[in-house]
Order: C-alpha cells, then structure tokens, then sequence
C-alpha cells in the first residue's frame, strides 16, 4: 500500500491521508471531520475518474459509527462543511511552496 490510501479489512476501514491533512487548524467540529473523512473513504476509488460521488445517508452514518436518529444533527455538520474555507501552504521541493483557498464543493439532500 501506498502512504495515501484506502483500505478495507473485514475488521476495520482505514484511510491513509496525507500529513497536510492530518496537520491542520480549523473550526471543524468532531462531526464535520467523521463526515468529511467518511466522504473521503467512499469516494476515494473513483476520485480519479468521477467528478460526483454519492452517499446515502444510512451509508454515511454507517461509516462514521452514527447510531442516532438525529439527522438535524447531519444536516447542521453539513451546513458548516458548506460554509466552510479550505486553505493549504504545500511546500514542494520541485516547485516551491503553493498556497491557496476554495470553498467546500458540496450539494447534500438529507
């Protein structure tokens, strides 16, 4: 396996990120971050080749390990992913450092 990456076991599910993922500062909640990993896991097949991914909901709770019935609660993590600014500071050996910012390109019908 590679250092990025996905796998499943029978046992586990296990997404390798890269550190800039791993170290970072932002106002996510604990929830946010289950959900974006999660949408990560699901979509990482096929990132390469689609440019939309779809996720049920039972799907999503599934992989965060949500057993409530509260979707408000999802719908609420997945008003804030919306709003939410992306910022990098990538320090490249080749090309020098690359900064940037984007919006999170979320469409969610819960």
């Amino acid at each position: 396996m590679t250092d990025v990456g996905c796998q499943t076991e029978a046992s586990r599910r296990e997404l390798k990120k890269h550190a800039a993922t791993i170290h970072c500062s932002n106002t996510l909640t604990l929830l946010q971050r289950k959900i974006t990993n999660a949408l990560l896991y699901h979509a990482y097949q096929e990132l390469l080749t689609k440019e939309e991914h779809e996720i049920t909901v039972k799907q999503l709770c599934r992989l965060i390990n949500y057993h409530g019935n509260n979707h408000a609660a999802i719908r609420e993590a997945f008003k804030g992913l919306i709003s939410t600014i992306i910022e990098w500071n990538i320090i490249n050996d080749e090309t020098g450092a690359e900064t940037g910012q984007r919006a999170l390109s979320l469409r969610v019908s819960v």
